[in-house]
């Protein structure tokens, strides 16, 4: 059968998520670094990327409070993490100013991987574009309005608007009710083998996995394509159609 859509993951795949937070760190470093000096805010900035964004998340004290709002619960892990590093009570500057100033450093950084914006425009041509992401509202609309997405894609669908994130299925089944094709019409793009390869697969769809680090000799579970670039999605195309 055909292939009539395309769904694609955002963060590392069609947007450069990894550079925007290094460069937001550095500019978050410059912030910090009147009331800590250069060392100690450079190890704060990078903790708290970890504590939000990486394997701090799910450890015991850093989880999120239930009733806690999102800037609210990442202030307070910026205080936590300054806390820490710094062995102190002392106050810590406004932390929920500084928590949304991060943010706000890291969308201004928030791009396009080179070519994404041509590829879509030639993929969206002859075939439905659905972005599928996970993610907080809180983070990901910024990004979405950022880069302009809906200028590029057709549908967008984010996972922290939904019941359920990839890889359950309900997502994919939604975006292909929004691209009115069947699962096996369609194909998934995406970083993450748990996310994005587990859940394309279990809904029946075509699964991409985008790997730009190592080469993995046996991927789990084992996508039916992969790339190196998101720019080599339209050689899978070609193949397929």
């Amino acid at each position: 059968m055909a292939i009539r859509a395309v769904f694609l993951d955002m963060d590392h795949t069609l947007c450069d998520t990894e550079q925007a937070d290094q460069l937001a760190v550095i500019d978050f470093q410059e912030e910090l670094a009147a009331q800590f000096g250069r060392a100690v805010a450079s190890q704060i900035s990078r903790k708290y990327l970890s504590v939000i964004y990486g394997e701090y998340r799910h450890r015991q004290g850093w989880q999120r409070r239930p009733g806690e709002t999102e800037i609210g619960y990442r202030a307070r892990l910026l205080a936590q993490t300054a806390g820490e590093i710094c062995d102190s009570n002392e106050p810590f500057g406004s932390p929920i100013d500084l928590a949304q100033l991060f943010m706000d450093l890291r969308i201004r950084h928030f791009t396009f991987f080179p070519g994404v914006t041509d590829m879509l425009r030639e993929l969206r041509s002859r075939l439905t574009l659905v972005v599928v992401s996970n993610g907080p509202l809180f983070s990901q609309e910024p990004k979405i309005a950022r880069v302009a997405m809906d200028r590029h894609v057709d549908h967008i669908l984010l996972g922290g608007s939904l019941p359920h994130e990839k890889p359950h299925p309900s997502i994919f089944q939604l975006a292909c009710r929004k691209a009115q094709c069947e699962p096996s019409e369609a194909i998934h793009v995406g970083d993450s083998l748990e996310s994005d390869i587990r859940g394309a697969s279990n809904a029946g769809i075509t699964s991409v996995w985008l790997n730009s680090g190592e080469p993995v000799a046996q991927p789990v579970p084992a996508p039916d394509h992969i790339i190196r670039h998101i720019c080599e999605l339209e050689d899978v195309l070609n193949g397929l159609m």
